[in-house]
C-alpha cells in the first residue's frame, strides 16, 4: 500500500530532478536566457525554500554560477557584456537580499528584548530570557552581562532538574508545586534586576542547593523497594525540614524585589507631597 507520507516526498524530488535538468539546458544557451533561468529558478526554489529567500539569495546565487556557462557557449563580445549587466543585476539583489536579512534579524533582536519581561512571565518550558536593555539599564558592561547570564544560567540548571522531578517530588512534598512557581519567579525577577544578585547570594549558594539535594534524596530513598524503620523516619524528617524552605525562598524572594518597592514608595511619596 502506498505510503501517504512519501508521496509527496517523491514528488517533490520528481520536480527537483526535472528542474535540474532544465536549468542545466537553459544555462548553455544563449546569455539573452539570463532572465529566463533566474525567474524559472525561483519558480523551483520556491517549492522548497522561503519565498524571499528564493528570489533575493538563492535564485541570484544561482543564476551568477550559470553566467559564465552562457558566455562560453556563446563567446562573443556581445555575450560578455550583455552578461556583465546580468552581473551587475544579480550582484544587486544578492546585496538587497542581505541587507533584508540583516534587518530582520535586528527587528526579532529588538523585539525579543523590548518583550523579554512578558516572555518571562508567559514561558512554560522553564526557560530564562535576558533584556539586555535591562542589563545595560543597570550600568553593566557587556563583559559583566556576559558574566552574570553565565552564573543565572549555570544556578538555573537546578531549577530545570527540580523540573524534571516535578511529577514524583509533586505526590511526596505537599508544597513543591508552590516552592518550585517561587523559585522560578526569583529567577524572572533576577534576570532583570542583575543589581541584586549580591543580596540574594544565600539563596543561590545555600537555599537553592540544599533544597535540590533534599528533593532529589528524598526521591531516591522512597523509590526504595525495602525501607527500614529508620529510613522512614529520615523521609518524614527531610519532608518536615523541605517544609521549612517556602519561607527562606518568600525572604529572598521579597530581597530580588526590594528596589522596585522603593522605587514605588518614592513615586507614591512624590505623589503625596505634589498633591499638597
Amino acid at each position: 500500500m502506498p505510503n501517504p507520507v512519501q508521496a509527496p516526498r517523491r514528488l517533490s524530488l520528481w520536480f527537483l530532478t526535472i528542474g535540474t535538468a532544465i536549468l542545466t539546458i537553459v544555462a548553455t544557451l544563449s546569455p539573452a536566457y539570463s532572465l529566463q533561468f533566474y525567474f524559472l529558478t525561483i519558480l523551483i526554489l520556491q517549492l522548497f525554500f522561503n519565498g524571499r529567500r528564493a528570489w533575493l539569495l538563492y535564485a541570484p546565487l544561482l543564476t551568477l554560477v550559470a553566467i559564465p556557462l552562457n558566455i562560453l557557449a556563446s563567446g562573443t563580445a556581445d555575450a560578455r557584456i550583455y552578461s556583465e549587466l546580468n552581473i551587475l543585476s544579480m550582484l544587486g539583489l544578492l546585496l538587497l537580499g542581505g541587507l533584508s536579512e540583516v534587518i530582520i534579524k535586528l527587528v526579532q533582536q529588538r523585539q525579543v528584548k523590548t518583550y523579554a519581561p512578558q516572555i518571562n512571565q508567559a514561558s512554560d518550558e522553564g526557560q530564562l530570557f535576558f533584556s539586555d536593555a535591562a542589563l545595560h539599564a543597570a550600568g553593566l558592561s557587556d563583559p559583566e552581562s556576559n558574566f552574570f547570564k553565565k552564573q543565572v544560567r549555570k544556578h538555573y540548571q537546578q531549577v530545570q532538574l527540580l523540573a524534571d522531578l516535578q511529577p514524583q517530588a509533586q505526590v511526596l512534598i505537599p508544597n513543591f508545586n508552590a516552592d518550585l512557581a517561587l523559585i522560578q519567579q526569583l529567577f524572572r525577577e533576577l534576570v532583570n534586576a542583575p543589581q541584586q544578585m549580591l543580596k540574594i547570594d544565600d539563596f543561590l549558594y545555600q537555599h537553592l542547593p540544599d533544597y535540590v539535594n533534599l528533593v532529589d534524596g528524598l526521591l531516591n530513598m522512597a523509590n526504595n523497594s525495602v525501607q527500614t524503620a529508620a529510613d522512614k523516619a529520615m523521609l518524614a524528617a527531610t519532608k518536615e525540614k523541605l517544609a521549612t524552605f517556602h519561607e527562606l525562598f518568600a525572604a529572598d524572594y521579597l530581597l530580588v524585589t526590594e528596589t522596585e518597592r522603593q522605587h514605588l514608595q518614592q513615586d507614591l511619596t512624590t505623589s503625596t507631597s505634589k498633591r499638597s
